[in-house]
């Protein structure tokens, strides 16, 4: 059996952090977008330092990323889906 500490990550962290990143780079908007420069917005072939800057610092970007992370964080919290689901674990343990 493997040791687990909790100051190791485990494997699936080690699998998800890159997600999380790429997630968390988007969310916090143009700036740090442009700033991760080649890893959203690769160079051309043969484009020089000079162009692939300026291309990089004029780069548009609309953060939805934001908009749906709110979005999905708040459906559990909606009125008809709260009380659709507390009517379902009412029905459930009325059952046991």
């Amino acid at each position: 059996m493997a040791d687990f500490r909790p100051d190791t990550p485990s494997p699936d962290h080690d699998a998800m952090s890159h997600y999380w990143r790429t997630i968390e780079t988007l969310a916090a908007g143009a700036d740090a977008v442009r700033a991760a420069g080649e890893r959203f917005l690769p160079k051309f072939p043969d484009e020089q330092h000079y162009a692939y800057e300026y291309r990089r610092r004029t780069a548009k970007y609309t953060n939805i990323i934001s908009d749906i992370l709110t979005s999905l964080a708040a459906k559990p919290f909606r009125k008809d889906d709260l009380l659709a689901l507390l009517a379902t674990l009412h029905r459930e343990t009325e059952s046991q």
